[in-house]
């Protein structure tokens, strides 16, 4: 047998990393982040326990890297541009659809990551992080809205926020019985993008 190239073992290492994340959110989602161990989290993703302290140092970084992942995907969202965008409203549109879009294309992942937010302890962990991207994001939404003309545009944006969490959070409660494209529409119609 050959020696495995540095691609072909920093490959083996992220394959690793990424389950060791998928077992910890599983688990932390479906029998609390309190109440489950690293032994289980290494015997869910197949992996010796000491493994798992090569990639992470324990319990907290386990979470803060799977909270950080979540949070990296609205960022990449709301910084990334598009020189075919001409209007706030055309980018605002944008937006929308490009959140509903991750989030159906990962309905599960953000399913799990809704309810580990919402137990005891953790959902203070997530605030604490997710603070400066929430400020980051109705800032720039803001802007659109400020932009568009549109009266008391700082309301407008946290509503936006409010409104794009709880369809968010009802389309992976009701999952296929949940009119997405729809509240979309709606959504748009409401802010005047469409």
């Amino acid at each position: 047998m050959s020696p495995k190239s540095k691609e072909q073992i920093e490959i083996i290492r992220q394959q690793s990393r990424d389950n060791i994340l998928e077992a910890a959110l599983d688990l932390f989602s479906n029998h609390g982040y309190e109440s489950t161990s690293i032994s289980a989290i290494a015997k869910a993703a197949g992996i010796s326990k000491g493994l798992i302290y090569n990639y992470f140092e324990g319990k907290d970084h386990l979470l803060r890297s799977i909270l950080e992942s979540a949070m990296k995907v609205g960022n990449d969202i709301f910084d990334q541009e598009d020189d075919e965008i001409r209007t706030p409203q055309e980018h605002l549109s944008r937006i929308i659809d490009q959140v509903f879009l991750v989030i159906r294309n990962n309905r599960v992942f953000w399913r799990l990551i809704i309810l580990l937010s919402l137990q005891k302890g953790v959902g203070s962990k997530m605030a604490e992080m997710s603070q400066k991207q929430n400020k980051r994001q109705i800032t720039k939404a803001t802007s659109l809205f400020s932009r568009m003309g549109v009266h008391k545009p700082y309301k407008e944006a946290l509503l936006l926020g409010a409104l794009i969490d709880g369809i968010a959070l009802q389309y992976v409660g009701m999952q296929e019985n949940y009119p997405l494209d729809h509240q979309i529409a709606h959504l748009k119609e409401r802010f005047d993008l469409v």
